[in-house]
């Protein structure tokens, strides 16, 4: 108890090597009361753990590498220096649907039948439909969404647009892989 009974004046003062021959139950206190440096510190670190888990860069890091890539594609075609074959080309065929011509997504040879069709509005809904040689159908609702090529699969891009500036849409893009099975989430919040 003699320790105890030091002045509030030490005890701002204590060193770590004192704070550790005080009883084990009067250390935490020590440490929470009277060291603001350690309690700060610990905030701090609190904190940034926080907002390294819940922002686009650390949510980019836990996701599959190609999420990366994608991201560094994405900034390129803000500049205009996005690889040419990035964008897939479409075709307009009227009433709000553009078709994808030439594309295999199983890799049989054989081109399957991909449409688009998103309505009037800027912020209405928009429709993937695919229907593959096989027969097979998938379909997806999203938001505004392009189709890209990289490292030879295909990618619906949601969230993308060249009027909004970067910081704008950074963690709102989503990227969808598009495969002969699916249409499969791969990156959220990039």
């Amino acid at each position: 108890m003699k320790f105890m009974q030091r002045s509030n004046q030490h005890y701002n003062n204590v060193g770590c090597e004192e704070a550790q021959t005080a009883p084990s139950a009067n250390r935490a206190v020590l440490f929470v009361r009277h060291s603001p440096r350690w309690l700060s510190t610990m905030l701090v670190m609190l904190i940034s753990i926080c907002i390294f888990m819940f922002s686009p860069i650390g949510n980019a890091s836990q996701q599959p590498r190609i999420c990366l890539e994608i991201l560094k594609l994405l900034h390129l075609r803000q500049i205009g220096r996005a690889p040419k074959d990035l964008e897939i080309d479409y075709r307009e065929v009227g009433g709000g649907d553009d078709s994808y011509p030439h594309l295999d997504i199983d890799n049989d040879g054989i081109d399957d039948s991909v449409v688009r069709s998103c309505g009037a509005s800027i912020g209405s809904v928009c429709y993937l439909f695919v229907e593959l040689s096989s027969g097979n159908k998938l379909e997806l609702e999203e938001e505004r969404f392009f189709l890209a090529r990289a490292k030879s699969s295909i990618y619906v891009i949601v969230g993308e647009s060249l009027s909004e500036p970067e910081k704008l849409k950074r963690g709102k893009r989503r990227v969808y892989q598009l495969t002969k099975q699916a249409i499969e989430l791969i990156c959220s919040h990039i």
